[in-house]
This record gives structure tokens, sequence and C-alpha cells, in this order.
């Protein structure tokens, strides 16, 4: 792999019941990511037609930041590793073309 920017696409299923704990998990990460500069994009979402589902899309700067992102959240992914039914398993992916970031 190279050493331009590193985009994960994942897809994780919460627990039956169990989405209102992990929503205030979610939200603590990106107050992280607010304070680090490798963590360009991080944007989580619900399916309308079934909310357990959860996909996030991040973009790091590069491999290293993405280290130093792991290492920041650890804490909080220990705290919400009970709450999914199926855990998030990223896609890594090469950019082509958005709008909102320059690529």
């Amino acid at each position: 792999m190279d050493d331009g920017l590193v985009i994960a696409v994942s897809r994780a299923v919460v627990k039956h019941g169990r989405r209102g704990e992990l929503d205030p998990l979610l939200r603590s990460v990106l107050e992280i990511d607010e304070h680090d500069p490798g963590t360009i994009v991080h944007a989580m979402h619900a399916e309308r037609d079934n909310p357990n589902v959860i996909w996030n899309y991040t973009v790091y700067r590069d491999w290293e930041a993405r280290a130093i992102h792991g290492e920041h959240v650890e804490p909080i992914r220990a705290q919400m590793a009970d709450l999914w039914e199926q855990w998030a398993y990223p896609h890594w992916c090469d950019p082509i073309a958005a709008k909102g970031i320059q690529f």
C-alpha cells in the first residue's frame, strides 16, 4: 500500500435493543476525531429501513494516521465490543471522485 490517503468503508450490525447504548459511544469517537488532524473525514450512518445497520466512512491522511486513530479510540472500542451482532470489517478503498473533499 502506498503513502496516500487511506479510505475505509465498513458495515456493522448492532445487537437488537442495544442501539441506544451505542450511539453515545459512536459520538465520543467523533469527539476524539475533532482533535485528530490525521482523520480527515469520519461519518457514521444508520440505514433507514434497519437502524441497527451502521455504515462507517473514514478518510485518513495516511496509514500512520490510521494507526494513531486506532490507539486513541481503543478504550471506546472495548466499551462497545459487546454491543455488536456483527463487527465492522473495513473495506479499504481507492478514491475515484468526490464532492466536498479533495482527493
